[in-house]
């Protein structure tokens, strides 16, 4: 059973800044988000969880880029 995303025009106000986030990092809404969103707590710390990640520091953000494209590309991500 898959969910079915959730869109911007049927999100909370809450959600769709988050969603606006999204947009300004990624150019378009992740489907991981569009999932959470149906649970704004989840979807904070989702997000909370990737920016903890992302500004850690012990790499360069280039070569976190770099791995996540390449992972990305391993699974057959289209993102």
């Amino acid at each position: 059973m898959r969910i079915k995303p959730l869109q911007e025009n049927e999100a909370p106000a809450t959600v769709r800044e988050l969603f606006a986030q999204s947009m300004r990092k990624f150019g378009k809404i992740i489907r991981p988000m569009m999932a959470y969103g149906y649970c704004p707590s989840i979807l904070s710390a989702f997000m909370s969880l990737n920016d903890a990640l992302t500004n850690e520091g012990l790499l360069p953000l280039k070569v976190k880029a770099l791995a996540s494209l390449r992972v990305a590309q391993m699974i057959g991500c289209p993102f």
